[in-house]
């Protein structure tokens, strides 16, 4: 079954569906919850997320745009439930994208410090943009941003990130 296929039966409560969705998802929630909050809540991230696609009659569902990934949507109600377990909690390490061996540890540290420069917001739209390729339209279709917001959070971190990394 298709994302969209698969997100609309979700949204009616198609049993099958909601298993077949279980089953493909949760590996990709626990990943994306592993970048934002530390191991022993990770589980936590990724209940709440199931329960925040079930509660109030499945309402989150009609805020899923079949025009994208559904793991971009999936990713920021990842990074919604992360935010509210760590609310009054130490924030977590870094958790920088596992890179290939052939880049040194020097340079993956530059990588990192200038990241961690980025508000969230900024890391989000990076790694929209960047990573998801998404345009900054659609950026704003899928996050409610302004694109013109979206455009001048991405230009704040372009600048952010080169002068962190000269």
């Amino acid at each position: 079954m298709d994302d969209r296929s698969l997100a609309e039966a979700c949204r009616r409560g198609d049993r099958a569906a909601w298993d077949e969705f279980v089953s493909q998802y949760t590996r990709f929630i626990a990943f994306a919850a592993r970048r934002q909050v530390p191991d022993e809540l990770v589980q936590d991230v990724v209940q709440n997320v199931f329960i925040e696609l079930l509660k109030d009659g499945r309402k989150v569902w009609a805020r899923y745009d079949p025009r994208f990934r559904i793991t971009t949507w999936l990713g920021l109600i990842v990074m919604t439930q992360a935010d509210r377990l760590r609310r009054g909690r130490k924030p977590p390490p870094d958790r920088a994208p596992e890179l290939a061996q052939e880049v040194d540890c020097e340079s993956i540290e530059r990588v990192r410090g200038a990241l961690s420069a980025l508000s969230e917001r900024e890391r989000l739209m990076v790694a929209l943009y960047y990573f998801d390729g998404l345009s900054t339209k659609e950026i704003s279709a899928t996050t409610g941003v302004p694109a013109n917001t979206v455009a001048s959070h991405l230009m704040r971190a372009r600048e952010k990130l080169k002068e962190k990394l000269q």
